[in-house]
């Protein structure tokens, strides 16, 4: 199982605080998968609006501090906190992905970037820029700029301005977003890790997997002992990988943990979900605003 870097978040209770049926459904592919969290991540458009917008507001306020900004509504990048369902998973969750992928990334599931944003960062170009957008001068102290009226830079640059004017002086709405989810998804797994329910299920892949030749005692043996390898031979142990998790449904029993877990995440967070998740909307509605006048 691929896990995350960094995990975050209470646990919210052991495992016999979660119940799953004894037999859950079958997940032999990806599109099965419907996070709970999901529906509290922006997607890439709304992610995009909100960036644009702040892009827009902070530009006539560099203006105020003598920068013509380099900045373009368009240059701006994908949520960093979008699900990629096979860096959660596995490609190996479908005999299909397994034989056509191996252990690589399935396009089909990962996040869309475009090229351009992929090439040219949305960061300011030059020092001052830097200074007039964050806030900062370029050794990490306060800016003393000031506009020609004698004002100082706003808190947190134009940048601040731009995310203050479209969310709140004193909330940033879609980073508590991020971090709420973030940390949600990251809970689920580390309590995956250590469900008894998923170590069972994985004692018996491992048993199926030695019918097959090999002595993998972990999900993460198999990935492994094809790194760098030719091809073929991924994809040979991937296809092996694909078939034996099918047969004692190791995906359906991670899902359906997976899905109790984040769901307990959700009801114990509740109110700071929906706050952060209304704050969004209405900072959306605004940015939407920002960016028809231009």
């Amino acid at each position: 199982m691929t896990t995350a870097c960094s995990r975050g978040g209470d646990t919210g209770g052991n495992e016999a605080s979660v119940s799953i049926p004894d037999n859950p459904p079958p997940i032999t592919s990806l599109s099965q998968i419907k996070a709970p969290m999901a529906s509290y991540i922006l997607s890439p458009e709304d992610a995009a609006t909100l960036q644009n917008a702040v892009i827009i507001v902070a530009n006539k306020c560099s203006l105020r501090f003598g920068v013509v900004s380099s900045q373009k509504p368009d240059n701006v990048r994908l949520p960093s906190d979008a699900l990629e369902l096979d860096g959660r998973y596995s490609t190996v969750v479908s005999l299909d992905g397994a034989r056509q992928y191996g252990y690589q990334q399935d396009p089909r599931y990962a996040v869309k970037v475009d090229d351009k944003e992929k090439v040219k960062d949305a960061a300011p170009a030059n020092p001052k820029e830097r200074e007039v957008f964050n806030g900062v001068t370029a050794d990490g102290q306060k800016s003393s700029l000031k506009d020609k009226n004698g004002n100082l830079l706003p808190q947190g640059g134009c940048y601040g301005e731009g995310n203050a004017e479209i969310q709140d002086h004193e909330k940033d709405y879609w980073a508590d977003l991020i971090h709420l989810s973030s940390d949600g998804l990251d809970n689920a797994l580390d309590r995956l890790d250590n469900d008894s329910r998923l170590l069972d299920a994985e004692k018996k892949w491992a048993a199926c997997m030695k019918t097959k030749g090999y002595t993998f005692t972990h999900k993460d043996d198999a990935v492994q002992s094809v790194a760098g390898k030719p091809r073929a031979q991924q994809v040979k142990v991937a296809v092996d990988d694909a078939t034996c998790s099918q047969q004692i449904n190791y995906y359906g029993i991670m899902y359906a943990l997976d899905t109790a877990y984040q769901n307990q995440y959700i009801v114990a967070h509740q109110a700071q979900f929906t706050s952060a998740q209304n704050g969004v909307r209405k900072a959306l509605v605004t940015a939407r605003g920002i960016i028809a006048k231009g």
